[in-house]
């Protein structure tokens, strides 16, 4: 979607690589930070400790 949106809004000439590719490195940053900050045991963050 972000590639998309980048390559639909990207200026013409050779700036166009660049802002597809900035937007794609941006797309990866925030799959990679969504899978960083999931926790992976959702019941962990419930437990009480006395």
């Amino acid at each position: 979607m972000a590639v998309a949106s980048g390559w639909a809004l990207a200026p013409a000439g050779w700036d166009r690589g660049f802002v597809i590719s900035v937007a794609a490195l941006l797309a990866l940053l925030l799959t990679a930070f969504a899978l960083l900050a999931t926790p992976t045991h959702p019941t962990s963050h419930n437990k009480c400790v006395d």
